[in-house]
């Protein structure tokens, strides 16, 4: 059987060993915050367990705190936007920092996001207005579900005429499928694919 090691008034970390609880090793401690805790001798000396558990939580509340904003509308939106471009194991990176998408510098502090940007407001979601550009005060906006759908990398901006569309838009004005118009743009200059006439599509693609 393995010896047991007395560790009654040894201090590790904030924590004093008051007596033995079991024959497993296990010690009760007085932390300094006054709290009594049950640790495993050997995280004691190991350092693994240095408190009663308040010292974890101070560490993790002066990081929450630090621009007192951790529970702004907003904030976990701002997290996964650093993780899309930071952090290459992250299932976006490759279609962020992969191609080249950074967040400008200033906006690593929150609370710089936070002023720029304001709240999210309900139904929204942050939006880069150029998609190829980077996250930054000038390219980003919040917006609806349907904005975003629009702006995607597949969803062209058609000109004719000083006339600005959207293609899904410019399908739903010419009275054809957008599916049609994607097909007469991939064979067709942007002209003749918006000035063809409807019953024509089937005969020229």
């Amino acid at each position: 059987m393995r010896k047991i090691i007395d560790e009654t008034g040894n201090t590790y970390g904030r924590l004093t060993v008051l007596s033995i609880v079991n024959r497993k090793y296990h010690w009760n401690c007085l932390c300094s915050c006054g709290k009594e805790t049950i640790v495993l001798g050997e995280h004691l000396r190991t350092s693994n367990t240095r408190s009663c558990g308040c010292l974890k939580k101070e560490v993790v509340s002066k990081r929450n705190t630090r621009h007192g904003m951790y529970h702004a509308p907003g904030y976990r939106t701002w997290q996964n936007m650093l993780q899309r471009c930071n952090n290459p194991k992250n299932s976006e990176y490759k279609n962020y920092l992969g191609r080249g998408i950074k967040v400008c510098s200033e906006w690593h502090d929150f609370a710089k996001f936070f002023a720029d940007m304001g709240p999210l407001p309900q139904g929204m979601s942050l939006d880069r207005i150029d998609n190829n550009g980077d996250y930054c005060k000038v390219n980003c906006r919040w917006a609806t579900t349907k904005e975003q759908s629009r702006n995607k990398r597949s969803n062209r901006i058609l000109e004719l005429n000083g006339e600005k569309l959207h293609a899904v838009d410019w399908a739903k004005k010419l009275g054809i499928d957008y599916s049609t118009l994607h097909k007469r743009l991939e064979k067709w200059p942007i002209e003749r694919a918006l000035t063809e006439i409807k019953n024509s599509s089937h005969k020229h693609i």
